[in-house]
């Protein structure tokens, strides 16, 4: 009788044991947040959160915090991770998800982007803009794709955005697979503003 309460006692601590952890996405931005982890995509949209249950190897000893390493790629429309160790913009990153708890991660608005949406019945060949800083050329034709972007889908770009001592504009030029131009007056875009073209 005793061998039997000490499996069953056993078997309830196995039981208790957490074999996976959560990776929760918290969107502050005002727009759609992509990600990717284990095989999956996911968008979140602004203001919204988002978990996901991964799955984290026993090694069936009980006092030890087991952990797993995910990749994960994450990008916003207005927000991009910031390696400050690089000193760049990357769209991956890697994760530890622990047994039983959750890791938050936060998109905190950084960037400013340009959207397009083609509805009509030609590729749109090309997309560029000048860019002023503070009232100043900065670039001029500055190239934001060459790729078609073509009837039916929709293309986005994380661009600089204005923020306090330093006011980012663009004219943005939409060229068509026919050669017809496209020319939008100069604009200030803040730090997660959207420039939406809906073609």
């Amino acid at each position: 009788m005793r061998g039997y309460v000490l499996i069953v006692a056993i078997a309830l601590i196995l039981m208790g044991c957490e074999s996976s952890g959560d990776l929760r996405i918290n969107n502050r931005t005002s727009h759609n947040v992509y990600f990717t982890v284990n095989g999956s995509d996911y968008t979140v949209e602004g203001g919204q959160s988002k978990s996901v249950e991964l799955d984290v190897d026993r090694d069936w000893q009980i006092f030890e915090t087991n952990s797993k390493q995910y990749s994960l790629d994450l990008e916003g429309e207005t927000y991009k991770i910031w390696d400050s160790y690089n000193g760049m913009y990357i769209n991956h990153t890697d994760v530890d998800i622990e047994n039983g708890k959750t890791l938050d991660v936060y998109a905190i608005p950084n960037l400013a982007c340009i959207k397009i949406v083609n509805n009509g019945d030609l590729d749109i060949a090309r997309v560029a803009c000048d860019k002023y800083i503070n009232g100043n050329m900065d670039h001029p034709n500055l190239v934001l794709t060459n790729t078609a972007i073509e009837p039916g889908s929709t293309w986005y770009l994380q661009i600089e955005g204005a923020y306090t001592g330093r006011e980012i504009a663009y004219v943005f030029y939409v060229t068509f697979a026919d050669g017809a131009r496209m020319e939008y007056p100069l604009m200030i875009l803040d730090v997660d503003e959207m420039f939406l073209l809906e073609l």
